[in-house]
């Protein structure tokens, strides 16, 4: 079988951790990213921008750890392409009822702006 890592996961809350993560683009299928160091809410955004930027059609996927609410929208909308994937402590996730919803609200945000994208997609050039 084939040993090769499917992805990583990688405390972007440093430099060199953001390094470590933009190092990884194009040899592993997803990276997810944390940041264990207490930041303000909304710094993830940073490296999450950088992340998404440099992952553009490489075929390697983002997905980021959220425990605070005011940090879903961004991630999921980041550079009008968001990340790939949105990461929860289960446990966390069902004793915090906000966080639960900003994570409901972002995967329907998701899915109604592919069902547009995919409609325009499919216009074709007839007259």
């Amino acid at each position: 079988g084939d040993n090769q890592p499917v992805g990583a996961i990688v405390d972007v809350s440093t430099p060199s951790g953001q390094d470590t993560a933009l190092g990884l683009v194009g040899s592993v299928e997803w990276i997810v990213v944390t940041c264990e160091e207490d930041r303000d809410e909304g710094w993830i955004m940073i490296p999450a921008e950088n992340l998404i930027s440099s992952c553009h059609n490489t075929g390697t996927k983002i997905a980021a750890f959220v425990d605070r609410v005011g940090d879903v929208g961004g991630l999921a909308r980041a550079l009008e392409l968001g990340i790939d994937a949105l990461c929860v402590d289960a446990v966390d996730a069902n004793e915090n009822e906000d966080l639960w919803n900003a994570l409901i609200d972002a995967k329907e945000e998701r899915k109604a702006n592919a069902d547009v994208n995919n409609a325009d997609d499919t216009r074709g050039g007839g007259t």
